[in-house]
């Protein structure tokens, strides 16, 4: 039997020679095309973008090469490109909930200084901090690994995380419990993608307003009701590790349906009556990454109807956890019209990387 690397480097090897007969082909047609041209446009700086225009258009057989490549890995190997792990009943997860950061611990350490930083900030505002830390979708998942396992250094780090903000006097939801047994009546996490459903955003959403509730956190009462919108399909984020093409992807990689729900105050028209720039200020803030920003999940909208009142929602796709807060804590609208309450959602995945924050405006006006 051929070893699977051996088997691996065959395809390879076939692969790299057909992709360099196609892009000979495809430079000779370039070149064919870019003769006519005259010295003006050489002297000008104008020959190179052309003959790279030229070239892409001539090369239109990239993405069926790319996409071929991508079935002989995905159906000889079961695999996608670097980035994905692809496990049972074609469950998709981030390699990044696998990856071992050096000095792990140490990093972990700080990020939990800067909580404790940002925490004594607000106490002296006389201002709440509630962190809710996601657990990994692998970690919820860990029986649809498939081939793979939950890595040893990762398995701690949850637990301990909640426990080291526990003993630093920080209130932390620990989602890991409801997660777990949730899972057993629906989907907490997309199949294809990095986030979690709407289910396991309003199960995640339930166990804050229960955590609040039990430490006698309250505000002034707000009506909200969410209802379904519609369902839709979709394509998770870590489907583009798997370029097997369209016609391969729709018949044998799995999609979501994702429902997509509103969630509207009593009273008001629609969603959009609620307007960040609203004269009113809320008492509540919502700190985080995309798991809160993205309204596909209606994190926020659940957070208010189980909550029972209003929230600003200041998470950004586009950064992490941190320099959400970051950035947040240095708006002059929080300095402004500060709430009196902060919920800071931190997927756990984040947790052992290194941040360079700036950390002096925590000790202005303290």
């Amino acid at each position: 039997m051929v070893h699977r690397f051996g088997v691996s480097g065959i395809f390879m090897l076939i692969f790299l020679i057909t992709a360099a007969t196609l892009s000979l082909a495809a430079v000779w047609q370039s070149r064919a095309d870019a003769n006519p041209l005259k010295m003006t446009p050489v002297i000008k700086g104008e020959w190179t973008p052309l003959y790279e225009k030229l070239f892409n258009k001539n090369l239109v057989t990239y993405e069926t090469s790319k996409n071929s490549w991508g079935f002989i890995n995905y159906v000889t190997f079961h695999e996608g490109n670097e980035g994905v792990l692809i496990g049972q009943d074609n469950w998709l997860f981030t390699k990044e909930e696998f990856d071992h950061q050096p000095a792990q611990k140490k990093k972990i350490l700080k990020n939990m200084d800067y909580i404790q930083n940002v925490n004594n900030y607000l106490e002296a505002k006389n201002i709440d901090l509630v962190v809710v830390p996601v657990p990994s979708k692998a970690r919820v998942y860990s029986d649809k690994l498939g081939r793979y396992e939950f890595p040893t250094y990762k398995k701690e780090i949850y637990s301990e995380f909640i426990k080291g903000l526990n003993s630093r006097k920080i209130r932390a939801v620990d989602l890991l419990t409801p997660m777990q047994s949730g899972r057993n009546t629906q989907n907490i996490f997309l199949k294809t993608d990095t986030h979690w459903t709407p289910d396991g955003a309003q199960t995640a959403a339930m166990a804050v307003a229960g955590y609040l509730k039990k430490e006698s956190i309250s505000f002034d009462k707000v009506t909200y009701t969410t209802s379904l919108d519609k369902n839709e399909e979709h394509k998770g984020d870590l489907l583009r590790y798997v370029p097997v093409g369209d016609t391969f992807a729709s018949k044998n990689l799995p999609v979501d349906t994702l429902p997509l729900f509103q969630t509207v105050e009593e009273g008001a028209a629609d969603a959009t009556a609620e307007s960040l720039f609203s004269e009113k200020s809320p008492a509540v803030t919502l700190v985080g990454t995309s798991y809160s920003a993205n309204p596909k999940w209606n994190f926020a909208g659940f957070l208010k109807e189980n909550m029972q009142t209003d929230i600003l929602n200041a998470a950004d796709e586009g950064l992490g956890p941190f320099e959400t807060m970051d950035k947040y804590l240095s708006n002059e609208a929080f300095k402004k019209t500060p709430p009196k309450l902060v919920i800071w959602e931190i997927p756990e995945r984040y947790l052992s990387f290194d941040y360079n924050l700036k950390t002096d405006f925590l000790s202005e006006g303290v």
